[in-house]
């Protein structure tokens, strides 16, 4: 069976600063993963747990000024939904460096 997950780009501190930072949440044997680019890999025994989480880390995402996509899988690995945060317009730097 051929492979349901997207190819749009996973989110980490490699990409460029206005990269869009990837979550995704897919079924796994006894659970749920959330991944999020670089970072580790959380594990849930609830697919509902899991998604809270994922919503979590894209405010994060998106109160530090990045856009991010919520990508929620099915049991199957089909794509089930997504979910996208805008990020919120980033200060200057020199205004965070003096803070």
């Amino acid at each position: 069976m051929a492979s349901t997950r997207s190819s749009w780009t996973s989110g980490d501190a490699r990409l460029g600063p206005d990269a869009e930072r990837a979550i995704v949440v897919a079924p796994v044997q006894g659970g749920w993963r959330v991944t999020a680019g670089a970072c580790e890999a959380l594990m849930f025994l609830s697919g509902g747990c899991a998604e809270r989480q994922a919503r979590i880390l894209a405010t994060r995402f998106a109160d530090l000024g990045y856009d991010a996509r919520i990508e929620i899988h099915d049991r199957n690995d089909a794509v089930a939904g997504d979910l996208r945060y805008r990020g919120a317009p980033r200060r200057d730097r020199k205004f965070l460096a003096r803070s």
